[in-house]
């Protein structure tokens, strides 16, 4: 791995497979408070920033930095838990099911 912290910065990251990819890849991820982001912070251990807040986003950084050791302890459950709670399968099944609700 050639990153430790991954940065999803996006106003409008609506599925979030950039989100659950930097997880699995095993890099702690910063994301905005926007769309689909904070749901899955919440899922993968992330941390969330205030979209726009260049001071909060330095600050997230900071705190990631200044506390490693405590990710890294952790960095395996959040690998295994970007792993499956956000599986090809799963993703297919709620797309199926919101397709399946719209259109009856």
């Amino acid at each position: 791995m050639s990153a430790d912290i991954a940065l999803v910065c996006s106003k409008c990251e609506a599925f979030g497979r950039v989100t659950i990819e930097a997880a699995s890849a095993g890099c702690i991820v910063i994301g905005a408070d926007t769309g689909a982001t904070p749901e899955i912070l919440s899922k993968i251990g992330g941390i969330k920033y205030i979209l726009g807040s260049c001071e909060d986003l330095g600050e997230k950084i900071r705190e990631v930095i200044q506390s490693k050791e405590h990710y890294i302890t952790h960095q395996n459950e959040f690998i295994k838990l970007a792993r499956t709670n956000f599986t090809v399968e799963m993703m297919q099944h709620k797309l199926l099911t919101i397709f399946e609700t719209v259109l009856k």
